[in-house]
């Protein structure tokens, strides 16, 4: 093997070598990745994923991105779930693969990839300078809501990883509490990373129209995220069920799909919901629903800071959202809508019905307050400069 500092230290004249390692390459994890890989300058930074793509059902298409952007990248079967032996193989991979490649920095994401890259920049050989390790987690798997057991196994795991850690990365105010609340890790080693979006592309208004896009007439309530556990769409519409009477004219509009279209499809029946509950599936118009619906609901039992609440806001659509941390924080800085108490009906039913209880103008009021805050601090722009600034920080720091 390659002295495994050739090329790592930074030097005037070569670009910083960074190594983005995922294995969530799904939602919004995914889309952080490709858009930090295909968004610094490629003259200061020279990039490199090793991803999974067991999650990844456009895995096809965001090789071709990265290719077509100039940026390396690795398949590497990494599992989401605990797996010793395809573990270790990974583990074994990654630290060959930083081995060769000499990264000044690896910056790993979510739990998996976040702690077998750091597992193997710690348990690895490095001469004379090793790599540095950051860390996004995109939401702690203890955070998750997976039992007590396995909570405090993955805090635990967390825990160890930490310190092989030289700064965590946080995309929401709620991680950082959390990290640290439990002791993971310091101020010192933490920085926040205020995610961003290119609000030029949804605009309050678009040009298609309702009938193009298979909306229905009427107040819309809607919603995006894949229909599964965490985003708890049941609850959603076991609420909108207790304020359909009183709007008549309103419906509930679904965007995303997964294993829960069925049940979601038997209880919207079971309600009597059948005619004014519209699951869209996966969409990639999403720019051109959002205007259309008058209010955002998020009812998601974890998270850490989802692209779909800020593209909302960038739509100036009213929201409610859970309080959850990061999501609640949102809201109350933008001003942009209504938080209720997560996992609970009764209080979801609440907020949507004051939602829906003001009069336009004063949902309309609510939406450009947020899409005014997105602008201000969530450009992706002003992202990608402050991890661009955090990189050359880190290695100046050494």
């Amino acid at each position: 093997m390659a002295k495994a500092t050739e090329g790592c230290a930074a030097g005037p004249g070569r670009p910083l070598r960074v190594m983005q390692v995922v294995e969530a390459m799904t939602g919004g994890t995914r889309r952080f990745v490709l858009d930090v890989a295909t968004g610094l300058d490629p003259e200061e930074f020279r990039q490199h994923v090793v991803m999974s793509t067991r999650r990844d059902r456009f895995a096809a298409e965001d090789l071709a991105i990265l290719e077509a952007a100039g940026v390396e990248a690795t398949v590497l079967d990494m599992v989401r779930s605990l797996h010793p032996a395809r573990d270790l193989a990974g583990f074994c991979a990654l630290r060959r693969i930083i081995g060769e490649w000499h990264p000044d920095i690896v910056h790993a994401h979510s739990s998996k990839a976040g702690f077998l890259a750091r597992a193997a920049i710690h348990y690895g050989h490095w001469p004379e300078k090793r790599p540095l390790a950051l860390y996004s987690p995109h939401c702690f798997a203890f955070q998750a809501c997976v039992g007590i057991v396995r909570q405090r196994f993955y805090l635990e795991i967390e825990r160890l990883a930490a310190s092989w850690t030289d700064c965590f990365v946080f995309i929401s105010a709620g991680e950082r509490r959390a990290a640290l609340a439990r002791g993971l890790t310091s101020e010192d080693k933490v920085h926040d990373l205020p995610l961003g979006v290119d609000v030029g592309q949804f605009a309050p208004n678009c040009g298609a129209s309702r009938e193009e896009l298979g909306l229905p007439e009427g107040t819309l309530v809607g919603s995006v995220g894949d229909l599964r556990p965490q985003k708890a769409p049941g609850l959603l519409v076991e609420a909108f069920a207790r304020v359909a009477v009183r709007f008549p004219r309103a419906h509930l509009v679904l965007v995303g799909d997964g294993p829960l279209r069925s049940a979601v499809i038997r209880r919207a029946a079971r309600l009597g919901l059948a005619s004014r509950v519209h699951l869209l599936g996966h969409r990639t118009d999403v720019h051109q629903i959002l205007p259309h619906i008058e209010l955002f609901v998020m009812t998601s039992a974890w998270e850490g800071l989802p692209y779909a609440l800020l593209e909302a806001l960038a739509c100036r659509r009213a929201v409610v959202v859970p309080e959850l941390d990061g999501v609640a924080d949102l809201v109350a800085a933008s001003g942009a809508g209504l938080t209720f108490q997560q996992s609970r009906t009764a209080s979801l039913a609440a907020a949507l019905e004051a939602a829906l209880t003001l009069a336009p103008r004063e949902r309309e009021t609510w939406g450009a307050a947020g899409r005014a805050y997105v602008a201000e601090c969530h450009s992706v722009g002003a992202m990608l400069k402050a991890l661009g600034d955090l990189y050359r920080e880190m290695i100046t720091r050494g």
